[in-house]
């Protein structure tokens, strides 16, 4: 369960209290649900004990999920080579300790990459799929990270942190219960619909058929569902 705090979405952005890595998988499920689309977690979950989620290959799950760390990068660096995501100023593109006001922004006031994607360098640090451990030596195509650790990996850095942990390359990790006020995320779909778009108040466990959405228009640079 979600609890008994209320979750706000808002343009894109989970207000009000930070998200586990649990809840962000029971919100992609929520989504995939109300679109008919594949559960890329399990449905047998308990939101309060170290749980599994899995299927049988996450890059042929076509419903809403958490990005893995190799897609998260992937998008962050949009074919370029900047330090950052979009450009090679942190204060360009990034909300961190310096400039931040030691609070969340909304997405969009800083210069998008060059796929027109907002926030991926600072801000709140996103969690991504893949488990937290050493990449492989050996050249992998679409690698969904280890088979099993105790930590899940965060990335992008936060309103509260240097410059450096707001870098592509920087990766992150904490335990998937772990609530922090720094930490977010971000969705990924190979189906391409809908996004949220009004504000909804949940003061328990949401309820799909009260969430809004509208047109997804990612494809002509739109700022995505980032949560």
């Amino acid at each position: 369960s979600l609890g008994d705090k209320p979750l706000v979405f808002e343009l894109f952005w989970v207000t009000y209290r930070t998200v586990t890595w649990y809840e962000a998988a029971e919100i992609a499920n929520l989504l995939s649900a109300y679109e008919g689309l594949e559960l890329c977690y399990d449905e047998d979950l308990n939101y309060d004990l170290v749980a599994e989620y899995s299927t049988s290959n996450v890059y042929d799950c076509d419903g809403y999920r958490l990005p893995t760390e190799a897609e998260w990068e992937y998008a962050a660096r949009a074919g370029t080579d900047f330090e950052y995501s979009g450009s090679n100023s942190s204060d360009e593109v990034g909300w961190y300790k310096e400039n931040s006001a030691e609070e969340t922004h909304r997405i969009g006031e800083k210069k998008p990459n060059d796929w027109g994607l907002y926030d991926m360098s600072g801000n709140v640090y996103e969690w991504v799929w893949d488990y937290y451990g050493r990449y492989s030596r050996d050249s992998v195509v679409n690698p969904t990270g280890i088979s099993s650790a105790s930590s899940r990996v965060l990335r992008g850095g936060g309103w509260d942190d240097t410059p450096s942990n707001l870098r592509s390359a920087e990766r992150g990790n904490d335990t998937p219960p772990s609530r922090y006020y720094l930490f977010g995320f971000r969705l990924s779909t190979l189906h391409l619909s809908n996004h949220l778009e009004k504000l909804v108040t949940f003061t328990t466990t949401p309820n799909i058929d009260d969430l809004f959405f509208i047109h997804n228009r990612s494809l002509n640079g739109d700022k995505g569902l980032n949560i």
